[in-house]
């Protein structure tokens, strides 16, 4: 068991935040910003911000500057070129390599930190910052919040991904502390990287609507937010739900917010087929989508995999119960049969079946709904806010700092 730190000794600590691209404004990305705009009182926190020309940018610094207070933090762009990449059977993402500039920023940013945190799994940002916080012996945490993790250690179809896969693994190994958001990420680093630290903190809520849920008793609408592709994310199955629903309730409304990814089409044709009863949103700004999420009657969750599904905690912290998959993540976060369920991978009868039990408890008992959304609204809120979280994050950066 790990003896409690003394923090009071600790002397403000120069942070540094890796990230993917602030703009492509993930989860990973969002928690970053949460992070170092909180713990601002006990670290100077920078956020290093790889870029390129080829980057879709679904927010400017303007936006993310109302949404945040960077006032007291850095962002440091590290400039890069942006060819498309696929790896590890995933969608083409952007392989973000640092230009000459580029990289003497990002060698400047990880000398001048104490502790680095690194949350990009882009494959050259990622090598380079391993490899850089060794050569200028900076500690450093590796935050798993990319869910394409767990396929790092799966068996290989050919011999060019076993020796991608087989590369990164020997970097990975020069890694001594890992960040892990659920169990399957915390057995898989304990199994393949023994001599390394682990610390399973979940990700957490910024602000608690416990008390302002309400019931939409006009509508039934599942929502659905997060990127438009199949692989993850389940876009695929969504129209099978979608579908089966359809034939089964016509009172049951689908909200898609989102978009990028292979299944913008699915999602085209399922509004087109269906324009009473499927309507997208696309992507839309924090506001629109905490009105959604109020204004919602229950969250589908469709991902094949996950890291941990901050949308689905979003969710729940406005009261929504989900209907999951039995995948990492969901399986952290609802408790089957009292925040949501879990269906059997990948089942879309019974999910189909789970959403329409959920339309009629609301149809038929509002007093039970609502007190339902109370109910998940308030456990969401005592595991998972901020206050929990934040200082669990700032023990194990210190930890980190001191090689403790």
């Amino acid at each position: 068991m790990i003896k409690p730190i003394d923090m009071s000794d600790n002397k403000k600590q120069k942070l540094a935040i890796i990230t993917n691209t602030l703009y492509s404004f993930g989860g990973g990305e969002r928690w970053a910003l949460e992070v170092a705009t909180t713990i601002k009182n006990k670290f100077h926190a920078s956020i290093i911000n790889p870029t390129s020309k080829a980057d879709a940018h679904k927010i400017s610094l303007d936006q993310i500057r109302k949404l945040y207070n960077l006032n007291r933090i850095n962002i440091i762009d590290i400039n890069c070129i942006g060819p498309k990449f696929k790896e590890f059977n995933s969608d083409e993402y952007i392989l973000r390599i640092p230009t000459i500039a580029g990289l003497k920023s990002l060698f400047s940013a990880i000398k001048s930190a104490d502790v680095i945190y690194l949350l990009s799994f882009n494959p050259i940002i990622f090598s380079s910052s391993i490899l850089l916080s060794k050569l200028l012996r900076k500690r450093l945490i590796l935050g798993i919040h990319n869910p394409t993790f767990f396929k790092l250690f799966e068996e290989s179809k050919s011999k060019t991904e076993t020796l991608r896969k087989g590369i990164f693994i020997q970097i990975l190994k020069l890694v001594n502390n890992f960040h892990v958001l659920n169990n399957r990420d915390d057995l898989l680093v304990k199994r393949h990287l023994p001599n390394a630290k682990t610390y399973l903190i979940p990700n957490f809520i910024s602000k608690s609507y416990a008390r302002k849920i309400k019931v939409n008793k006009k509508d039934f609408i599942t929502l659905f937010v997060g990127r438009l592709e199949t692989s993850q994310k389940g876009i695929d199955l969504l129209e099978s739900i979608i579908k089966q629903v359809a034939e089964n309730n016509k009172n049951i409304k689908f909200h898609i917010i989102g978009k990028g990814g292979n299944g913008e089409m699915i999602i085209t044709r399922l509004s087109k087929k269906y324009p009473k009863n499927v309507k997208w949103f696309g992507f839309v700004s924090d506001k629109i989508l905490q009105k959604e999420y109020a204004n919602a009657s229950m969250l589908a969750f469709p991902s094949r995999y996950e890291a941990f599904g901050i949308v689905l905690l979003e969710a729940q912290n406005h009261g929504l119960p989900v209907v999951a998959f039995n995948i990492p993540g969901p399986q952290n976060i609802i408790e089957p049969n009292k925040t949501g369920v879990l269906i059997k991978n990948f089942n879309t009868e019974k999910f189909t079946d789970a959403i329409i039990d959920y339309y009629n408890l609301w149809s038929k008992d509002k007093g039970a709904y609502i007190q339902l959304k109370r109910n998940i609204s308030k456990e969401i809120g005592k595991k998972y806010s901020k206050k929990t979280i934040i200082p669990k994050i700032e023990e194990v950066l210190i930890r980190v700092q001191k090689g403790v």
